[in-house]
């Protein structure tokens, strides 16, 4: 065999070995490609039921709200009092209405909330019924602390230690917050501690100061005085958001065009 021989079919072989390389290249990057469609969407999917079960949350939070209301003829104030000062939450105040009776009895009502007794008992509840933790939220949060908390303040759900009655909130129950979520939080779920409306950020999801905020991308949810809840988005206009958390405002709002669930 000729050199030139050798040399055509060394070219060949190497043609031949680099096809191949090129070939199996281009099949683990596909390969690769839909392992990480694969997971993205598993992702997807994961978080899309971690929101379907925070709005469970936030509805049976909203059925606990009108059913106290019905049976005291006011919504809960944000905290109750002990020898003048705020000792608990009106979450604990809730419990009752979602079948916690017996716990909401063991607690030591002459005792603040951060009590020892009263905290091995909050987090005894948190532990079996996670209703005030938001599902997305970041597993280092202690499952104590909430993510679930009413804008407080003057002409709000609530002032402090009064709560509202149905008739006062004059903007209209399907226009007025009573709750919505927070994150990060160190808020421990029986503790007298929310959003204080007239300090919080206009706008969703600001992470530079407290803020109507979530683990949701973009959104949060917030339930209404009237039981629906709703997806509000980070563009709503501050004017819109500041007025949904006043009772007696008298401003002209249009809710955003977001999943509403009854």
């Amino acid at each position: 065999m000729s050199i030139e021989s050798d040399q055509n079919a060394l070219t060949s072989n190497l043609t031949r070995s680099k096809g191949r390389r090129r070939f199996w290249a281009i099949s683990l990057l596909g390969v690769a490609a839909v392992i990480l469609s694969v997971a993205y969407a598993i992702s997807q999917a994961r978080e899309a039921g971690r929101m379907s079960t925070c709005a469970c949350r936030m509805m049976q939070i909203g059925m606990a709200l009108q059913n106290y209301e019905g049976r005291y003829g006011a919504f809960p104030a944000a905290y109750q009092l002990l020898d003048g000062r705020p000792s608990s939450s009106w979450r604990l105040e809730l419990i009752p209405m979602m079948e916690l009776q017996a716990e909401y009895d063991r607690y030591h009502r002459d005792e603040p909330w951060d009590s020892a007794f009263n905290r091995r008992l909050a987090d005894d509840v948190a532990l079996q019924r996670p209703i005030y933790r938001c599902p997305s939220a970041q597993a280092a949060q202690p499952r104590s602390f909430t993510n679930y908390v009413m804008p407080v303040g003057p002409s709000t759900i609530s002032s402090g230690a009064a709560g509202v009655k149905r008739a006062a909130i004059v903007d209209g129950t399907s226009y007025t917050i009573a709750v919505a979520e927070i994150v990060p939080t160190d808020i421990y779920w029986t503790e007298p501690r929310d959003l204080n409306a007239g300090k919080m950020s206009p706008h969703i999801n600001d992470r530079s100061r407290p803020s109507i905020s979530s683990s949701h991308p973009g959104q949060a949810i917030v339930l209404f005085a009237d039981g629906h809840t709703q997806w509000l988005p980070d563009s709503i206009a501050p004017d819109v958001l500041e007025a949904l958390t006043t009772i007696d405002g008298d401003e002209n709002v249009l809710l955003p065009n977001t999943a509403s669930l009854p």
